[in-house]
C-alpha cells in the first residue's frame, strides 16, 4: 500500500492505524531512504511522533466531548534497576507523579493524564524493535484506558496492564532490568494535536515559554526529590529515544569529570562523531586540561530526534565540536592531564 504517496506531509497519522502499516513501512523503507536521503530521518521522527497522537472520539463524561486530543508520552528515567522497578510498582508513587504533572501545569489544567506501572527499557525504542504502527496501537489502547477512567471505572491490575502493553512493545523491562528506561503515560489535551490549524508565531512562542516554566516548576517541586532516580518530563516517542541516548553518555561523563575534580561535572567542550560503521555516536569531553571518554550511544536513537539529542548536548557544555571521524573525538584524550 502506497501510504506515504497518498498522504501529504503531516497527515501520516491518518493511516497509521491500518493493520498492514508496519508491513508496508518495512517494505518501503529502502526505497524511502534512497529517495529522501538526508530527509529520511525527519520522516521517521514525524511518523513516530504522529503515531503517539490521536483524537478522543468517545463522549465519556459531561465536560468531555468528542474531538479532544490525546498524546502518548514517555518520561525518561535512569537509576539502579531495582529502584526503577520498585518505583514503577509503587501505585502511590505513580499516582503522585501523575498529580505532579497536572499541578505544575506540564499537563494543562483542563487536561487529564494517566501514568501507568509500565517501564520500557531503552532497547524498546530501537526502530527495528517497535515499528510506528505498534506505537499507534499502544496509544490507542492507552486512550481506551483513559476513557474508562472518565466513567469511574478502575484501572486493570498492574500485571494486566503490562501484559496488554507487551502486545505492542515486547521489550518491557524485566526485574533484572536496565539502568535506562521510560515510564509510559497518556494525556488528554483540550485542543486536538496536528489539527492543521496553524498558530500564530507569537502564540507558539508563548506556549513554549509557558511549558518551559511548567517543566522547571515540576522538576523543582517533584523530580529533584526522587531519591536514586533521575526522571525527565514527558516526551513523545522519538524525543524520549534521543533523551535516553544522551543519558547513557551524560551520566558516565559527569561522573568521570567529577572524579577528575571538574566543578559540577560540566565540560568546556564536547567532541562528537559517528563511528566508522555509523552504528554509534562517540563523545569525549574536555574541561581545561582534563579530558574524559570516549562515551557512546546507539546512532539509531540519536537520529530518532537529532534536534532533541543535540539540544541536550549543547546545554551540557560551553561548546559542541562535531567531527567527520573518530579521530577528532579521540585526539583530545591523547596526553590529557
Amino acid at each position: 500500500m502506497a501510504f506515504l504517496a497518498d498522504e501529504p506531509p503531516g497527515q501520516i497519522g491518518s493511516v497509521l492505524s491500518s493493520a498492514d502499516f508496519d508491513d508496508a513501512w518495512a517494505r518501503l523503507t529502502p526505497d524511502l531512504q534512497d529517495v529522501l536521503l538526508d530527509e529520511y530521518p525527519h520522516l521517521v521522527t514525524q511518523t513516530y511522533a504522529e503515531a503517539g497522537l490521536g483524537v478522543l472520539r468517545t463522549i465519556s463524561a459531561g465536560e468531555l466531548g468528542a474531538g479532544m486530543g490525546t498524546r502518548l508520552f514517555l518520561c525518561p528515567v535512569s537509576g539502579a534497576p531495582g529502584k526503577l522497578s520498585a518505583f514503577a510498582d509503587d501505585q502511590k508513587e505513580i499516582a503522585r507523579l501523575a498529580a505532579s504533572l497536572r499541578e505544575s501545569g506540564v499537563v494543562p489544567e483542563n487536561g487529564r493524564c494517566l501514568v501507568l506501572p509500565v517501564l520500557l527499557p531503552m532497547a524498546a525504542f530501537a526502530p527495528e524493535a517497535t515499528p510506528p504502527g505498534r506505537v499507534r496501537g499502544l496509544h490507542d489502547h492507552l486512550s481506551g484506558l483513559l476513557v474508562e477512567t472518565f466513567s469511574g471505572k478502575a484501572l486493570p491490575s498492574s500485571d494486566s496492564i503490562r501484559g496488554a502493553v507487551a502486545a505492542f512493545v515486547p521489550a518491557i523491562l524485566s526485574a533484572s532490568g536496565t539502568e535506562f528506561g521510560a515510564l509510559v503515560g497518556i494525556e488528554l489535551m483540550a485542543t486536538p494535536p496536528m489539527s492543521g490549524k496553524g498558530s500564530a508565531e507569537e502564540e507558539l512562542e508563548a506556549d513554549d515559554i509557558a511549558r518551559t516554566a511548567a517543566i522547571d516548576s515540576w522538576h523543582d517541586t517533584y523530580a529533584a526529590d526522587i531519591a536514586g532516580i533521575a526522571i525527565g518530563s514527558p516526551l513523545d516517542w522519538p524525543a524520549c529515544a534521543a533523551a535516553l541516548a544522551w543519558e547513557t553518555i551524560r551520566i558516565p561523563m559527569e561522573v568521570a569529570l567529577l572524579g577528575r575534580g571538574v566543578p559540577n561535572g560540566r565540560p568546556d567542550v564536547i567532541h562528537c562523531a559517528a563511528t566508522d560503521d555509523s552504528e554509534r555516536l562517540i563523545v569525549s569531553a574536555v574541561s581545561g586540561s582534563v579530558a574524559v571518554g570516549p562515551f557512546s550511544a546507539p546512532s539509531n536513537l540519536v537520529w530518532f530526534d537529532a534536534d532533541e539529542f543535540f539540544a541536550r548536548v549543547e546545554a551540557s557544555a560551553e561548546t559542541l565540536a562535531e567531527h567527520d571521524d573518530e579521530a577528532g573525538v579521540i585526539g583530545p584524550l591523547l596526553g590529557s592531564a
